[in-house]
């Protein structure tokens, strides 16, 4: 059980970190990859992005606060977990602290939190391989949020990587599916041949 710091996670019917780790990840990528990012990730709009900020506020405000107050560094040690806590910190803070003063200082921690952990995830872990699209692109984000010429041509060797793997996969595919359609003809005319 976390420490949540007077959350008891009742609100979202949670009671354990696991829980909320599962809740966060389904919650960021659980829809259709377009409508997340029209919702989500990169809304447009002014009331699309004050209605994502405003249900992320409600629903993850406390748990902002526990990864900043490192009541979540235990998420660190199992790679789905790590990766709920990079969202929190990289992407539920830009929606929460969004147009509120006095946060900065708060953001700015949020900020150096997920890239530590980012760089943890792909550096020393090597995690980074075995993430969905979504997760992987997420992994990332903190990379691009601090940029600099390091960050940024690390994000894009990993991204070119990723790539070459892609595309790999996709000969595979293509390769399968031809020979599985050959097969399915030498079938079909087996059959019409057939008396």
């Amino acid at each position: 059980m976390i420490n949540t710091g007077g959350y008891d996670g009742l609100s979202l019917g949670l009671s354990t970190d696991v829980d909320l780790a599962a809740d966060i990840l389904d919650f960021w990528f659980g829809e259709n990859l377009k409508q997340s990012y029209k919702t989500k990730w990169f809304p447009s709009g002014v009331d699309m992005q004050n209605n994502a900020d405003d249900l992320i506020r409600r629903k993850y405000s406390n748990v902002l606060n526990l990864a900043l107050q490192g009541n979540l560094n235990h998420w660190i040690s199992e790679k789905k977990s790590l990766i709920a806590l990079i969202i929190v910190l990289d992407q539920f803070s830009r929606h929460i602290y969004r147009n509120i003063e006095g946060k900065d200082d708060d953001r700015k921690l949020a900020d150096k939190l997920a890239l530590s952990f980012s760089k943890g995830l792909i550096q020393e872990m090597g995690w980074d391989k075995d993430l969905n699209v979504q997760e992987f692109v997420f992994a990332l984000m903190p990379l691009r949020h601090s940029p600099s010429i390091e960050h940024l041509s690390n994000v894009l060797t990993n991204i070119r990587a990723r790539l070459v793997l892609q595309q790999d996969e996709f000969d595979l595919l293509v390769k399968f599916e031809k020979q599985t359609i050959r097969r399915l003809q030498e079938l079909q005319d087996r059959r019409k041949v057939s008396p």
